[in-house]
């Protein structure tokens, strides 16, 4: 990985985790949306068992909240493992971002 490469992972990290704290991300974001993706998949397991009442939600809407929990969660957590990553390397050569 080149050098500009890296320093901008490692800024991009930085910068996320500045917005995801500014977000109280750690303490309310990050545990709301997990306990939403719970509520989810307990209600996908019933609407499967189930049979449908007219109105609900369909297994698929259900399932399409549950995978757009899970994306952008994912998303923003390898942001800043990579940008981690890439500080560490940086720091390892003695750069770091200010």
């Amino acid at each position: 990985m080149s050098q500009p490469n890296i320093a901008l992972k490692a800024a991009y990290g930085e910068d996320t985790m500045d917005l995801l704290n500014h977000l109280a991300w750690t303490d309310v974001v990050k545990p709301r949306l997990e306990e939403a993706r719970i509520a989810f998949t307990n209600q996908l397991v019933t609407a499967t068992l189930k049979p449908q009442q007219e109105g609900s939600e369909t297994r698929e809407q259900i399932a399409g909240k549950l995978y757009g929990i899970t994306y952008i969660t994912n998303v923003l957590e390898r942001i800043l493992k990579e940008g981690a990553n890439a500080r560490e390397i940086l720091a390892q050569q003695n750069l770091f971002l200010q």
